[in-house]
């Protein structure tokens, strides 16, 4: 009776799209209005269908960041908190009307909890040494947002069912994306693309030998994006990723990389040679290989010094430092505020740095503890595998963690907790079959909801 009554309830609210966007758009004009009624939609979608969270939220978030945000770290960090707070509202609101419905446990969510406690201790602390409001907020939120998206994942990819519908969602969305913009100078899909091709490549090593060649294809496609996005980071992390498949990975998983690289090969020669807009694409490659990288060393030099004056807990989130010389490579985004320093030096906002720097000035090295722990562990468990999701998510989670080190936190490193959390979803395991035995045996004793994964039993079926 409450799940008929829960359903009939999305049904009018779904009936009340239009009018009720209507009515937001009148009352609250402007961009406030596109927001309310843009997370007005973001919460009834996530509420029908959970599993849609972090592809809409991944893929979407992307776009309306890229058209409105131009750059400004505070439009970018606003769109990824609306889009998680209608995440929350929706779980919430399906927790209501579905009380039997549970999250997936696993052995890292403790560790990712204690790194929540951490951030909001680094947020209370940077304002108790009268850091500005905004850049405790920046700064809380580069640390917030990687449990923040692992316990999302955890929450709405609870069956393989809908793991599989959230994989190919996402895989859908990122492939149109990149073949439309494959051809599209000043594109740059290069993050979104990654973070489907390297799990889509171990995911295939345990398909048919036709699936495997259709899948290397598009990988290929995925590939070839990543190549002309002219972003070093992506590379660094595609690349380290790449290195682990091909050392950890078992004898198919190794062809199924080979197919996709021979792909994108063949798809960057024949697009550069017959396509104009490929061909003006590919130029940023030239330029971003005779670029300088960018003088890194004062803002880290500063950064690292301000460390070593509070090494165990870092000054707090929102902490500034000041260098003589404010690095090209990390420059604060327009639109940002910078007060001004006494001592005329450059001051270098939280999100100018380097993001491992940026934790070890701003949470110490308890912070830093906290955050790799979890990461470690999702590491660990899915390189113990051979094939699979899972370890091309963990192989992935390698390459950004490393990618971590040259690159600025920008709107956050949330793929940090998305993969970990993808590396003990994808993990197969036993315990859901002697879960369903327990509850046959004893049905009044057993708790509802899922069973905690990462157990290390591989089931019958291959993949989760």
């Amino acid at each position: 009776m409450r799940n008929s009554t829960f359903w009939w309830l999305a049904a009018l609210a779904g009936a009340a799209i239009g009018p009720a966007g209507a009515a937001i758009l009148a009352l609250a004009p402007g961009p406030l209005g596109l927001a309310l009624a843009g997370g007005f939609l973001c919460w009834l979608t996530f509420t029908a269908l959970p599993w849609l969270v972090l592809p809409v939220g991944v893929l979407g978030g992307a776009v309306v960041a890229w058209q409105v945000a131009d750059g400004d770290t505070a439009t970018l960090v606003t769109v990824h908190v609306c889009i998680v707070a209608a995440a929350v509202l929706a779980l919430l609101t399906r927790r209501i009307g579905r009380p039997g419905e549970r999250r997936t446990r696993t052995p890292a969510d403790l560790p990712m909890l204690l790194v929540g406690v951490v951030a909001l201790l680094g947020a209370g602390y940077g304002l108790t040494l009268g850091q500005p409001a905004y850049d405790v907020l920046v700064g809380s939120y580069h640390l917030a947002v990687v449990p923040a998206y692992f316990f999302l994942a955890t929450a709405t990819l609870t069956s393989p069912r809908r793991r599989q519908a959230g994989a190919v969602a996402y895989v859908s969305g990122a492939a149109v994306l990149a073949a439309l913009g494959l051809a599209t100078p000043g594109q740059h899909g290069g993050l979104l693309s990654a973070l489907a091709l390297v799990p889509l490549l171990a995911y295939a090593a345990g398909t048919t030998q036709w699936h495997r060649a259709g899948l290397g294809l598009l990988g290929g496609l995925f590939g070839a994006d990543i190549v002309l996005s002219g972003q070093r980071t992506v590379w660094i992390a595609v690349g380290v990723a790449l290195v682990v498949l091909l050392v950890r990975g078992s004898l198919d998983l190794r062809r199924s990389v080979g197919a996709a690289m021979l792909a994108c090969v063949a798809l960057l020669a024949g697009g550069v040679a017959f396509s104009d807009g490929m061909w003006e694409r590919s130029s940023t490659i030239v330029e971003t290989l005779s670029s300088p990288v960018g003088d890194l060393g004062p803002e880290t030099e500063a950064s690292l010094l301000a460390f070593a004056d509070s090494p165990l807990v870092g000054h707090g989130a929102g902490h500034r430092v000041e260098a003589s010389t404010p690095s090209p490579a990390l420059s604060p985004p327009p639109g940002s505020f910078q007060p001004p320093s006494s001592s005329g030096a450059a001051v270098t906002p939280p999100d100018g740095r380097p993001f491992w720097v940026t934790v070890l000035a701003t949470v110490g090295v308890l912070g830093l503890a906290f955050l790799l722990w979890p990461l470690a562990l999702a590491v660990l468990r899915g390189l113990a595998l051979h094939d699979g999701a899972a370890l091309g998510s963990a192989a992935l989670l390698c390459g950004f963690v490393a990618s971590a080190v040259f690159a600025g936190p920008g709107d956050g490193h949330w793929e940090l907790g998305l993969l970990g959390a993808l590396v003990w979803l994808s993990v197969p395991v036993r315990a859901a079959a002697q879960a369903s035995r327990a509850d046959a045996e004893h049905p009044l004793q057993s708790a509802p909801g899922p069973a905690p994964v990462g157990s290390g039993a591989v089931a019958p079926g291959g993949h989760a």
